[in-house]
């Protein structure tokens, strides 16, 4: 008997501007997503569990030489709890603006939110980069379930 599987996709969109993001991980300078948003009420007392499907970010102000970011997801503010470990991508700088670029990373990994009390549905984006600076303005986050 044939099974027909649906998934529902959904997004989290930080627009917040993360001046100079370096060489090094500065937790001050995480974009922390809720995708807990817009779930149900009968959802809100669990943890968040899905499919983590992709990450798009966005940047300005390259300066120094900034030629790719890493990027990491955690579970926790601190980021030592590794949802997605270390994945380095080459920056897509602008056409016509070469200090603007954007970089997307496809994940395809299933995460259950372990951290915190029943209901947590916070991941945090942290970036840094190969040499120079960037300001991180956009992370958008896809999932599933």
């Amino acid at each position: 008997m044939a099974q027909r599987i649906n998934h529902f996709y959904h997004d989290s969109l930080v627009a917040a501007n993360m001046a100079a993001v370096g060489t090094t991980y500065d937790l001050a300078k995480a974009h922390v997503h809720d995708l807990g948003v817009g779930r149900p009420a009968f959802q809100a007392t669990k943890s968040w569990s899905g499919y983590l499907q992709g990450i798009m970010l966005h940047v300005t102000s390259i300066a120094g030489g900034a030629a790719s970011l890493t990027v990491r997801v955690t579970l926790d503010a601190a980021g030592d709890y590794s949802a997605v470990p270390d994945v380095t991508v080459t920056l897509a700088t602008g056409i016509t603006t070469a200090t603007t670029g954007c970089a997307a990373i496809k994940v395809q990994v299933p995460l259950f939110q372990i951290l915190g009390s029943a209901g947590n549905s916070t991941l945090y984006v942290h970036v840094k980069t190969d040499a120079g600076t960037v300001t991180l303005a956009t992370s958008c986050l896809t999932w599933s379930e």
